[in-house]
């Protein structure tokens, strides 16, 4: 389904419609190419941040959704209009 919408058709409570019908993004299968393969994840969780940095635009945006994912935590931004996988840097 990943393939099927941007993350600006997500509204801010976790729903994307999609050819006329209406889907929770929470229990979506998905599937990711962030290392050049395929991945395929279950949304677990998605929950609106305030404030977060997008490490594919730069940008540090606001009201996304940020996806807990069964491979990690992935930033639906809206300043690029991307999915964007959550890379935590080491202290």
């Amino acid at each position: 389904m990943s393939d099927m919408y941007k993350p600006d058709g997500i509204s801010s409570d976790g729903f994307v419609e999609v050819l006329g019908e209406t889907y929770d993004i929470i229990g979506s299968e998905l599937v990711f190419n962030f290392t050049g393969t395929d991945e395929s994840t279950e949304v677990l969780m998605a929950m609106m941040t305030e404030e977060a940095m997008c490490h594919n635009c730069n940008t540090l945006v606001k009201d996304s959704l940020l996806l807990t994912t069964t491979i990690g935590e992935i930033l639906s931004c809206k300043g690029c209009n991307e999915f964007v996988r959550v890379i935590e840097e080491e202290e």
